[in-house]
């Protein structure tokens, strides 16, 4: 989680999806909803569960291609 926050900013956003983490980045100034839907929930800032299953189902296999890992809880010197 330490880590996903720090990816919350238009040159690398990082989205919580259940417990899977997505990069956003290179779809994040084509995004038909504009910048700031996705921004305002990068860096772990809320699960875009609901939203991801919002698009179609191609869309979400697309987000497969852009899988950065699983969520972890922080080690305490992380914090």
């Amino acid at each position: 989680m330490c880590q996903l926050k720090r990816h919350n900013h238009a040159d690398s956003a990082w989205i919580l999806v259940g417990d899977t983490i997505y990069d956003a980045t290179p779809y994040i100034r084509s995004h038909p909803g504009g910048m700031q839907t996705i921004l305002k929930k990068s860096g772990g800032a809320a699960d875009c569960t609901e939203d991801l299953r919002f698009h179609s189902g191609r869309a979400q296999r697309e987000w497969r291609k852009f899988k950065v890992g699983t969520l972890v809880p922080c080690s305490r010197q992380s914090s």
